[in-house]
Protein backbone atom coordinates (compact mmCIF):
# COMPACT_ATOMS: atom_id res chain seq x y z
CA UNK A 1 0.00 0.00 0.00
CA UNK A 2 1.33 3.42 -0.90
CA UNK A 3 0.74 6.41 1.33
CA UNK A 4 2.01 9.97 1.05
CA UNK A 5 4.85 10.96 3.32
CA UNK A 6 3.55 14.01 5.23
CA UNK A 7 7.04 15.33 6.08
CA UNK A 8 8.16 15.21 2.45
CA UNK A 9 5.16 15.43 0.09
CA UNK A 10 7.20 14.37 -2.95
CA UNK A 11 8.06 10.94 -1.51
CA UNK A 12 5.95 7.92 -0.62
CA UNK A 13 5.99 5.47 2.26
CA UNK A 14 5.56 1.86 1.18
CA UNK A 15 4.27 -0.75 3.59
CA UNK A 16 4.98 -4.40 2.87
CA UNK A 17 2.84 -6.88 4.78
CA UNK A 18 4.43 -10.06 3.41
CA UNK A 19 7.56 -9.79 5.58
CA UNK A 20 10.25 -12.27 4.50
CA UNK A 21 7.84 -14.17 2.23
CA UNK A 22 8.70 -12.43 -1.04
CA UNK A 23 9.02 -14.17 -4.42
CA UNK A 24 9.64 -17.92 -4.26
CA UNK A 25 9.46 -17.75 -0.46
CA UNK A 26 5.78 -16.75 -0.71
CA UNK A 27 4.92 -19.84 -2.76
CA UNK A 28 6.72 -22.06 -0.24
CA UNK A 29 5.19 -20.41 2.83
CA UNK A 30 1.64 -20.70 1.50
CA UNK A 31 2.05 -24.11 -0.18
CA UNK A 32 1.23 -22.86 -3.67
CA UNK A 33 2.59 -24.34 -6.86
CA UNK A 34 3.99 -21.81 -9.34
CA UNK A 35 4.01 -22.59 -13.05
CA UNK A 36 7.77 -21.93 -13.19
CA UNK A 37 9.52 -22.25 -9.81
CA UNK A 38 12.41 -19.98 -8.85
CA UNK A 39 15.58 -21.29 -10.49
CA UNK A 40 13.67 -23.22 -13.13
CA UNK A 41 15.62 -23.66 -16.34
CA UNK A 42 15.91 -25.98 -19.28
CA UNK A 43 18.92 -28.07 -20.18
CA UNK A 44 19.83 -30.95 -22.42
CA UNK A 45 21.31 -32.64 -19.36
CA UNK A 46 19.30 -35.08 -17.27
CA UNK A 47 20.81 -34.24 -13.92
CA UNK A 48 20.98 -36.37 -10.79
CA UNK A 49 22.05 -34.97 -7.42
CA UNK A 50 23.56 -37.37 -4.90
CA UNK A 51 25.88 -37.77 -1.92
CA UNK A 52 25.19 -34.47 -0.20
CA UNK A 53 27.54 -34.13 2.75
CA UNK A 54 28.39 -31.36 5.20
CA UNK A 55 31.87 -31.06 6.67
CA UNK A 56 32.61 -28.83 9.66
CA UNK A 57 36.02 -27.15 9.73
CA UNK A 58 38.08 -26.00 12.73
CA UNK A 59 37.28 -22.35 12.04
CA UNK A 60 33.54 -23.07 12.40
CA UNK A 61 32.71 -22.89 8.70
CA UNK A 62 31.12 -25.78 6.89
CA UNK A 63 31.36 -27.06 3.36
CA UNK A 64 28.36 -28.68 1.70
CA UNK A 65 29.32 -30.94 -1.18
CA UNK A 66 27.02 -32.64 -3.66
CA UNK A 67 27.71 -34.85 -6.66
CA UNK A 68 26.03 -33.71 -9.86
CA UNK A 69 25.72 -36.28 -12.67
CA UNK A 70 24.48 -35.88 -16.23
CA UNK A 71 22.55 -39.09 -16.93
CA UNK A 72 21.63 -37.96 -20.44
CA UNK A 73 23.20 -38.57 -23.85
CA UNK A 74 23.96 -34.91 -24.53
CA UNK A 75 26.18 -32.37 -22.88
CA UNK A 76 24.30 -29.82 -20.83
CA UNK A 77 24.43 -27.32 -18.05
CA UNK A 78 23.28 -27.81 -14.48
CA UNK A 79 22.86 -25.13 -11.84
CA UNK A 80 22.82 -26.80 -8.43
CA UNK A 81 21.22 -24.51 -5.86
CA UNK A 82 21.77 -24.62 -2.11
CA UNK A 83 18.82 -23.73 0.14
CA UNK A 84 18.78 -23.36 3.91
CA UNK A 85 15.87 -24.09 6.25
CA UNK A 86 16.27 -22.30 9.59
CA UNK A 87 14.92 -23.46 12.97
CA UNK A 88 11.32 -22.31 13.48
CA UNK A 89 12.36 -19.71 16.09
CA UNK A 90 14.20 -17.77 13.37
CA UNK A 91 10.95 -16.57 11.80
CA UNK A 92 12.34 -17.09 8.32
CA UNK A 93 10.66 -18.34 5.14
CA UNK A 94 10.61 -22.14 4.68
CA UNK A 95 13.63 -22.21 2.32
CA UNK A 96 16.24 -19.53 1.60
CA UNK A 97 18.59 -19.59 -1.39
CA UNK A 98 22.18 -19.38 -0.12
CA UNK A 99 24.23 -20.35 -3.16
CA UNK A 100 24.29 -21.69 -6.69
CA UNK A 101 26.96 -22.94 -9.08
CA UNK A 102 26.65 -23.26 -12.84
CA UNK A 103 28.46 -26.30 -14.18
CA UNK A 104 28.70 -27.87 -17.64
CA UNK A 105 28.57 -31.66 -17.83
CA UNK A 106 29.27 -34.02 -20.69
CA UNK A 107 27.15 -37.15 -21.19
CA UNK A 108 27.60 -39.42 -18.15
CA UNK A 109 29.95 -36.94 -16.47
CA UNK A 110 29.88 -36.34 -12.71
CA UNK A 111 31.28 -33.42 -10.78
CA UNK A 112 31.37 -32.49 -7.11
CA UNK A 113 30.09 -28.99 -6.38
CA UNK A 114 30.94 -27.24 -3.09
CA UNK A 115 29.21 -24.48 -1.14
CA UNK A 116 30.61 -22.67 1.90
CA UNK A 117 28.34 -22.21 4.92
CA UNK A 118 29.69 -19.65 7.37
CA UNK A 119 28.25 -17.54 10.19
CA UNK A 120 26.96 -14.94 7.71
CA UNK A 121 24.99 -17.68 5.95
CA UNK A 122 23.31 -18.70 9.21
CA UNK A 123 22.53 -15.27 10.67
CA UNK A 124 19.08 -13.70 10.75
CA UNK A 125 18.16 -10.15 11.63
CA UNK A 126 16.62 -9.68 15.07
CA UNK A 127 14.42 -6.56 15.19
CA UNK A 128 14.25 -6.63 19.00
CA UNK A 129 18.03 -6.25 19.40
CA UNK A 130 18.55 -4.39 16.10
CA UNK A 131 21.30 -6.83 15.17
CA UNK A 132 22.22 -10.14 13.57
CA UNK A 133 22.15 -13.45 15.40
CA UNK A 134 22.40 -17.19 14.87
CA UNK A 135 19.30 -19.00 16.12
CA UNK A 136 19.85 -22.13 18.17
CA UNK A 137 18.46 -25.36 16.76
CA UNK A 138 18.69 -27.69 13.80
CA UNK A 139 19.30 -26.32 10.30
CA UNK A 140 18.56 -28.22 7.09
CA UNK A 141 20.57 -27.81 3.90
CA UNK A 142 18.96 -28.90 0.64
CA UNK A 143 20.34 -29.00 -2.91
CA UNK A 144 18.41 -29.27 -6.15
CA UNK A 145 17.71 -27.69 -9.50
CA UNK A 146 15.08 -25.17 -8.33
CA UNK A 147 13.25 -23.98 -5.22
CA UNK A 148 10.67 -26.73 -5.82
CA UNK A 149 13.06 -29.51 -6.79
CA UNK A 150 15.20 -30.06 -3.70
CA UNK A 151 16.56 -33.56 -4.10
CA UNK A 152 19.16 -33.99 -1.35
CA UNK A 153 18.93 -32.87 2.30
CA UNK A 154 21.20 -32.94 5.35
CA UNK A 155 20.76 -31.51 8.85
CA UNK A 156 23.25 -29.94 11.23
CA UNK A 157 23.43 -27.98 14.47
CA UNK A 158 25.83 -24.99 14.53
Amino acid sequence: MLAPNTTNPTSWIEKFSEGVNVGYRYWDAFHQKPLFPFGYGLSYAKVRYSHLSITRHRDGTRTARVTVTNRGRRAGTAVPQLYLHYPSDAGEAPWNLKGFEKTRLGPGESRTVSFTIDDRTLRVYDERTDGWKIVRGTYTVAVGSSSRDLREQERFVP
